[in-house]
């Protein structure tokens, strides 16, 4: 399996990895695998990161995987908006079809990797790891990663601890969140959080609101998810999600998180650190 990128973009091996530095939307860091191969139902996972540089010029990314057949399918490209791009290594997960188009039986081979996708691409994106399995068997408890996927949202900085992941909000808005592939349903599950907040927050009397959202649309529900300050220092709490309304059909993923509640944009001084997250599926 090797990799490469289009020609003009710079590619180049790092440590651990691959990197290029796309210049125009559409051009692809990429390897290349063999057919025939069943592909239906499996999920290409990469572990990336952007340059800060790619971050500020708006562009998007798209994981994608894609026949090398003459006229190009099947393909799916997946979606990590502008906000989402991360400059931390984090992994991201794209869900191939369960169709028949994806159960190549000729020997065109097929490629995968990341694709730019925006008016204005500088920087540079790396990937460090790519693995294309069949999706993880249903489990009805997860215990979320404390280690890696986490992500900054809305102006909020994640820095990873000893005892789990830090989370400086900075303004109203300002979370850490993690991905979770779908289709998925959420109906009636709960996700439990441990966590510590520092004085600095606690004494301000801020809250916290912890929260999921579909990435299609970002529909999100919140209300659930308030977290008061008058029972922040008991350092747990379990969020539960409706009854209906969150059965995820769709592929795009759910975004899930905890955040300082708001959207004024006023500021937010000290930190929480969220030492575990478990989610309990109901079905």
């Amino acid at each position: 399996m090797g990799w490469t990128s289009d020609e003009g973009t710079n590619f180049s091996s790092i440590s651990g990895g691959y990197s290029y530095e796309p210049n125009a939307s559409s051009q692809q860091l990429y390897f290349r695998a063999e057919t025939p191969m069943d592909l239906r139902g499996k999920v290409l996972t990469l572990t990336y990161s952007a340059s800060s540089d790619y971050k500020g010029s708006g562009a998007n990314l798209q994981p994608f995987i894609q026949s090398l057949s003459e006229n190009g399918s099947p393909g799916e490209w997946c979606w990590i908006g502008n906000a989402d791009v991360s400059t931390t290594e984090v992994e991201v997960s794209c869900v191939i079809p369960d169709e028949p188009d994806w159960n190549i039986t000729d020997d065109t081979g097929f490629k995968a990797g990341m694709h730019t996708n925006g008016d204005t691409v500088t920087g540079s994106v790396s990937v460090t790891k790519a693995v294309l399995a069949d999706p993880p068997e249903p489990s009805s408890t997860v215990n979320v990663d404390m280690e890696n996927s986490w992500r900054g949202n809305n102006s909020g900085a994640i820095e990873y601890v000893a005892n789990g992941v830090e989370l400086t909000p900075t303004v109203e808005g300002g979370g850490a969140v993690f991905d979770v592939v779908s289709p998925v349903n959420f109906n009636s599950a709960t996700i439990e959080y441990e966590f510590t907040v520092d004085s600095t927050y606690l004494d301000a009397g801020y809250s916290l609101q912890a929260f999921i959202q579909e990435k299609s649309v970002w529909a999100g529900e919140f209300s659930n998810g308030w977290i008061d300050n008058s029972v922040l220092s008991s350092g747990t709490f379990t969020y539960t999600i409706p009854a209906s309304g969150w059965n995820i059909a769709h592929d795009a993923g759910v975004q899930v998180g905890i955040q300082a509640p708001g959207d004024s944009g006023a500021t937010r001084e000290g930190s929480v650190v969220i030492h575990s997250v478990t989610i309990n599926y109901a079905e």
